[in-house]
């Protein structure tokens, strides 16, 4: 139901990715960012772009799980040899589906009921992605205290 809707927000949003790398920059530094890692910010920008437009492809089926991991499992073995805590890791992740989602609702407009059909996909992506950075994340620090 709705999925030709559904489509047409989530690649309006996706044409909308510089502005949610913005607005995530912005929410993140409110936050503490990472505290004293070794994260550049051209290097969260770009991250922040990666993650969002998978996480949007994976949406719409323009990308499978394998490459999704990939990517994750690349960001979580990054993140631990930066020396990023994995809490702050965990929230960076959640806080893209916080400005994903609100920029999902702008799209949508008063077709807020595409969105409720389609949240529970959303959230199983985002959630999904999460786990993977956070393995990795963990494999990564376990195999450098080897």
């Amino acid at each position: 139901m709705h999925e030709r809707r559904w489509r047409e927000i989530v690649a309006e949003v996706h044409s909308d990715i510089p502005q949610m790398v913005e607005d995530f920059l912005t929410a993140f530094t409110t936050t503490g960012r990472y505290g004293n890692s070794l994260v550049s910010e051209d290097e969260l920008r770009l991250t922040a772009f990666e993650v969002f437009a998978r996480i949007t492809d994976m949406l719409v089926g323009a990308v499978d799980e394998a490459e999704l991991r990939t990517h994750a499992q690349g960001l979580g073995r990054r993140r631990a040899r930066q020396g990023v805590e994995l809490a702050s890791l965990v929230d960076a992740i959640q806080l893209d589906f916080t400005v994903l989602w609100s920029h999902l609702r702008t799209a949508a407009g008063s077709e807020q009921d595409v969105l409720i059909d389609h949240v529970a996909q959303l959230h199983s992506v985002v959630t999904s992605y999460n786990l993977m950075v956070r393995d990795a994340f963990l494999a990564e620090i376990a195999r450098s205290q080897h």
